[in-house]
């Protein structure tokens, strides 16, 4: 039997050496647990040790390989998955730890034993976890990254299901949401529709957040393309019930874009970018619309980029212009004024006609910075030729009283009528605000309001008589 002050002395090097760690130390007869380390019982959480069986342990050991380790003397050496449990009877269950431990056969002149090191990496392999959750989750809703997105949905369509459906849901005009309520406020509702999606969304489906305000959800197996109207209403039904912030209920929209395998894409990126596509189209119809992808889509889309590429270059080059179509009396033939025509005028001399950028224009974030440059010059050319002249105003604008308002003093030193040119269409998205600001307009006896494209529309001359309109 080991002498005392040779075991103590031997105990207490390796626990020095090993401070963060632990040692024990088995007896041959059947590997009992003979002495151990202050670390063991930490590791092991106060339960009980002495008379264990290294088996006892550590149920899930091969007892062949470690017999035979042991008995030629060999160093055995694992990583090891330990759940110690409250029940003192057993080290079964509990909170899952990590180990690397080495069992080292010692031979004395009268006994063989061996030394059980551990070394503990449950940090090391929890903070691995983290990492690897951090590169496939997202870290506000916990819903699947794109990247892992996508590639658990191309490992499914490597299986060749029969139909499978790719939606792109997107919160429209989220942006004001953050504006009003803060980003705090905005993470929150992020998190409350995460949680709405899974909730509804159960099973094999896949659901990931894939930027700020845009979720994607990919549903494996469809019986036929007419399925996915099952799980279309699903997102419906989602933003039917209202969402709570500081106490006051509000209802958010949204767009969905849908793509179909295989008739759209056969792979998870096409799947997904063809159902993003839909789903920019459907924003620009307006919000809670649904689009499903087609190859016409891709074409228009690409217009659209061509437009909004076209306008970003004309506002850094300096290419929009004023082209001034004259009308003039009929009685005297005098020039009587003008409509300003905008164009962009390339470098080269070449002119693009609105045709090719009007309508990117009114949907782009360049509206409101061109509303300024056009009002401004306007305002400069009836300056300068001493005539009438119209200026266009986008729907949007009408309706911005606090454009007009910081233009007041503009308004105020107009010397000839600037003749603002509304349609009927922006006149009807709510005609009370209108004649309201319209109204406002009209204090300034140089301003003049146009209605423009009378009759392509609502087109009731009821609803005229309301609004103090100076020329149709």
């Amino acid at each position: 039997m080991l002498c005392e002050h040779s075991q103590k002395h031997s105990y207490k090097i390796l626990e020095t050496l090993l401070s963060s760690d632990f040692v024990i130390i088995f007896l041959n007869e059947e590997l009992k647990a003979f002495c151990f380390s202050n670390g063991a019982k930490q590791f092991f959480e106060g339960l009980p040790l002495e008379g264990k069986s290294l088996f006892e342990i550590f149920p899930s050991l091969n007892e062949n390989t470690i017999w035979y380790f042991f008995n030629n003397n060999l160093v055995y050496q694992t990583v090891f998955n330990f759940r110690p449990s409250s029940d003192q009877d057993s080290f079964s269950l509990g909170r899952d730890k990590y180990l690397i431990f080495e069992l080292l056969p010692y031979s004395s002149e009268e006994k063989k034993f061996a030394l059980l090191i551990g070394y503990e990496i449950t940090y090391c392999v929890e903070t691995i976890t983290v990492l690897e959750n951090a590169l496939k989750y997202d870290s506000l809703t916990s819903l699947l990254n794109l990247s892992t997105f996508l590639e658990e949905a191309q490992r499914i369509l490597l299986t060749k299901p029969k139909c499978t459906g790719m939606l792109v849901l997107d919160l429209y005009n989220f942006s004001a949401v953050n504006d009003l309520y803060g980003l705090q406020a905005g993470n929150e509702i992020l998190k409350e529709v995460a949680e709405r999606l899974k909730k509804s969304f159960e099973g094999t489906v896949l659901i990931s957040r894939t930027s700020a305000d845009e979720f994607a959800i990919f549903i494996p197996y469809l019986e036929h393309r007419r399925t996915i109207l099952q799980y279309i209403d699903y997102i419906k039904l989602i933003f039917e019930i209202p969402f709570t912030l500081d106490g006051q209920g509000f209802t958010l929209n949204y767009n969905v874009g849908v793509s179909l395998y295989p008739n759209d894409g056969t792979t998870s990126e096409a799947l997904y970018r063809f159902a993003q596509a839909a789903c920019s189209l459907a924003k620009k119809k307006g919000p809670n619309q649904v689009e499903y992808f087609n190859p016409q889509i891709s074409a228009y889309l690409q217009e659209q980029l061509t437009a909004e590429k076209l306008i970003a270059e004309a506002f850094q080059s300096g290419w929009f212009t004023f082209f001034v179509q004259p009308y003039f009396d009929s009685k005297t033939s005098s020039l009587a004024g003008g409509e300003t025509l905008v164009r962009i005028v390339k470098q080269n001399g070449e002119v693009i006609p609105p045709g090719m950028f009007i309508q990117a224009l009114e949907r782009s974030t360049y509206l409101e910075k061109f509303e300024k440059w056009a009002f401004q010059t306007v305002v400069n050319l009836i300056t300068t030729f001493k005539i009438p002249l119209g200026l266009n105003l986008y729907p949007a604008t009408l309706y911005n009283k606090k454009f007009f308002v910081e233009r007041e003093n503009l308004l105020q030193s107009l010397s000839r009528p600037i003749i603002l040119e509304i349609t009927e269409r922006a006149t009807i998205e709510d005609p009370q605000k209108a004649k309201e600001i319209i109204n406002w307009l009209k204090q300034f006896p140089n301003v003049y309001i146009a209605l423009d494209d009378f009759g392509t529309g609502y087109s009731n001359l009821s609803y005229l008589k309301e609004l103090p309109i100076d020329v149709i």
